[in-house]
């Protein structure tokens, strides 16, 4: 199997993938009180992955000789709906980052709290251009939903979670309003999306094989909106603790949903082993990071030793995946230089 190093906006997956991870895992510490720090490795990882896909996107996009394909990416059916994981690679990357500096050190958040700001609004004109397009785009199909359509969703929600999670108690109504802004918007649209793409799957074209592992990406957006819901409500402004009382209708349908497209996913398997390891794949771990970090929320919120433990599997099961197609993209990449040498 041989690797395209020439840029695109798919890639962001692996580094949205490894972050998420790690700060699944950096929760888990928390929830089980663990002083040795294993998530700084997969956090670490993630951070390289990005800086690297990001320095070599940023690269071809200013060089004219790519420039015109990477912008051709954005107006695709199938790869712009993979243009806001820009976006949510980017605060991943910087709650984690804050998150680890601040427990060595004392950080000034403001840095933190303007960069949030700054990439939501893009974000936002993101939520703008992508829905302006899904909904005037004379060309656009049925079996051109996919999956990743979510993506942009999952942003909305994990800039509710950023901005609450770290200023959400000050007290300040605005952060509070822009937050269920997006909140309220990730929540319309993952049912819209829902709905759509339930039709398009099981009346219309099915999925190719090789895009299998994107669906699921179905686990993200109700697990991020499980979290999000917890974070927004009065009980947690209030006392800065998720406890029971956070606990509501939200938290419970979008959980609940998230849990059956797992299993639906699970009972499948073979559905999905069909199309073997491949960069796609990569579309495994940041869902199944962002359900067990919902299913952490909810053992801490209901004090669940079952919810916890649940928590462990998921957190296995992500780590495990990541080993894998971890060994597989250095298998590759070995496979492609040699391939390279040969035709030389």
């Amino acid at each position: 199997m041989r690797l395209n190093y020439l840029p695109s906006i798919l890639f962001f997956g692996m580094p949205m993938g490894l972050i998420g991870a790690g700060l699944n895992a950096r929760h888990l510490q928390e929830l089980f009180n663990i002083e040795f720090d294993f998530s700084i490795a997969i956090l670490f990882y993630g951070w390289i992955a990005f800086v690297f896909v990001l320095t070599h996107y940023v690269w071809h996009l200013i060089r004219a000789t790519n420039r015109n394909k990477l912008i051709l990416e954005w107006y695709d059916p199938f790869r712009r709906s993979f243009l806001p994981s820009v976006s949510l690679t980017t605060i991943l990357f910087l709650m984690s980052v804050y998150q680890v500096l601040d427990s060595y050190y004392l950080i000034d958040q403001a840095w933190l709290f303007y960069t949030i700001l700054f990439v939501a609004l893009m974000h936002f004109l993101m939520n703008i251009f992508l829905v302006n397009g899904w909904l005037f785009d004379s060309n656009l199909q049925l079996n051109h939903h996919k999956p990743t359509w979510f993506i942009l969703l999952s942003a909305n929600f994990v800039i509710v979670i950023a901005l609450m999670s770290q200023f959400g108690t000050r007290q300040t109504p605005w952060v509070y309003e822009f937050s269920y802004f997006f909140f309220s918007i990730g929540l319309f649209l993952w049912l819209a999306f829902s709905t759509s793409l339930f039709y398009r799957l099981m009346f219309s074209v099915p999925l190719q094989v090789q895009l299998r592992p994107s669906l699921f990406i179905f686990l993200a957006p109700p697990s991020l909106a499980c979290v999000a819901s917890l974070f927004i409500s009065d009980a947690y402004i209030h006392s800065g603790i998720i406890t029971l009382e956070a606990v509501n209708i939200v938290t419970w349908f979008s959980y609940g949903f998230a849990s059956m497209m797992l299993l639906i996913w699970l009972v499948n398997y073979r559905f999905f082993m069909k199309g073997g390891l491949t960069m796609a794949g990569w579309s495994y771990v940041y869902p199944l990071a962002a359900y067990g970090l919902a299913s952490q929320y909810l053992a801490q919120a209901l004090e669940s030793k079952f919810m916890a433990v649940y928590s462990i599997f998921i957190f296995v099961a992500v780590l495990s995946l990541i080993i894998m197609l971890s060994i597989w993209l250095v298998k590759a990449a070995i496979e492609f230089n040699e391939n390279k040498i040969a035709q030389s």
